[in-house]
């Protein structure tokens, strides 16, 4: 009887955690929260129908909602010099704070020789931990 009394005390104490989760908002607090050390980031890799990485002169990522440019805080990251024919990075856990318990859009654009050749939107979320792909191919084949 002891054990059943228990295993219900733990059930009730799961569910009561999952609904406390489920009505976080923005304006939520993420104190005391325990986040895993991964660093998660998002990046679009751009290649041709052989399978090859095509290098783009120069990209954009724009938050829809604020129209803010997200670009230069990418590149200040460090991760656009190390590879000019991409992976292009398109979100990571660096607007994890700023974003958090959010749900936003994201426009990637490609340029190449002066020409916008790549537009893609992307859904993205950022938790009190770390930020999601919701929705959008990583991968493009031009």
């Amino acid at each position: 009887m002891t054990k059943i009394f228990l295993h219900l005390v733990l059930f009730s104490f799961v569910l009561s955690q999952c609904n406390g989760k489920q009505e976080q908002d923005s304006s939520a607090s993420c104190d005391g929260i325990m986040c895993t050390q991964q660093f998660v980031s998002f990046s679009v890799s751009i290649k041709d129908s052989d399978g090859n990485s095509l290098a783009l002169d120069e990209y954009k990522v724009i938050d829809l909602h604020s129209g803010k440019d997200l670009t230069e805080s990418v590149k200040a990251s460090g991760f656009y010099d190390h590879a000019p024919s991409g992976p292009y990075p398109l979100y990571s856990d660096s607007f994890q704070k700023e974003h958090q318990n959010t749900e936003r859009e994201l426009l990637f654009k490609g340029y190449f020789e002066g020409e916008e050749i790549i537009s893609r939107t992307y859904k993205v979320a950022a938790d009190c931990c770390h930020v999601q792909l919701l929705k959008g191919e990583l991968e493009i084949i031009l």
